[in-house]
């Protein structure tokens, strides 16, 4: 398989982060970029971005002991692949003890804060 020849024999699964950069990893970017390779990079950094979203989430949550965590904001509105990808990751660290909702009005969530103060 790619994925074993790309990371030195490893067979890795092909939604792990390291293994989604592999096409990057081994292209060759001195010509033009080829567009399916730019959709990969995106795809690649959408991916460990959300990841690294809801670990630290996931993470806070737990030092805190808090079963539901709460995401807004401009990144996550309106964005299924975001809200699935982050939803998984909640549920897969908390091995299904935690909970990821998303708030639909986000934009008034400032002015709560900004009333809280």
């Amino acid at each position: 398989s790619s994925n074993k020849s790309a990371y030195g024999g490893l067979n890795l699964d092909p939604k792990l982060i390291a293994s989604s950069f592999g096409k990057v990893a081994t292209a060759d970017l001195t010509e033009d970029v080829p567009q399916q390779l730019e959709m990969d990079l995106v795809k690649s950094l959408m991916f460990m971005t959300c990841n690294t979203i809801a670990q630290v989430a996931y993470l806070n949550a737990k030092l805190y002991n808090l079963k539901r965590v709460f995401f807004i904001g401009g990144f996550i509105r309106n964005n299924m692949y975001v809200i699935k990808r982050i939803s998984y990751a909640i549920n897969f660290w908390s091995k299904g003890e935690m909970q990821a909702n998303f708030i639909r009005h986000d934009g008034y969530a400032g002015a709560l804060g900004a009333l809280i103060n």
